[in-house]
């Protein structure tokens, strides 16, 4: 099934019941981490959303975390926006 949320997953109930549990939930995390490693993982990010086996579900999440670093980062280094765009750019 395509919209599967476990698939590729352990099938463990346990496992599974977490995961909806987790999935449903509203609450946000915050995460403090520097400058250059919320760099690195907007790269990331935007790296995932061109790989075949990632989800559409899973790449608007990807998507929407990469583009509220990338506001963050680019306020600081404005100079960076060109290298950033690039990242969205990756066939």
């Amino acid at each position: 099934m395509a919209n599967d949320p476990f698939d590729g997953l352990d099938k463990d109930p346990i496992i599974q019941d977490a995961m909806m549990r987790m999935i449903e939930n509203k609450r946000e995390v915050e995460l403090r981490i520097p400058v250059f490693g919320a760099w690195i993982l907007m790269s990331t990010l935007q790296m995932t959303l061109t790989h075949p086996n990632v989800g559409e579900a899973v790449k608007g999440i990807c998507a929407f975390i990469a583009q509220q670093l990338e506001k963050k980062i680019l306020v600081l280094y404005p100079e960076l926006a060109p290298l950033a765009k690039k990242g969205w750019d990756r066939k």
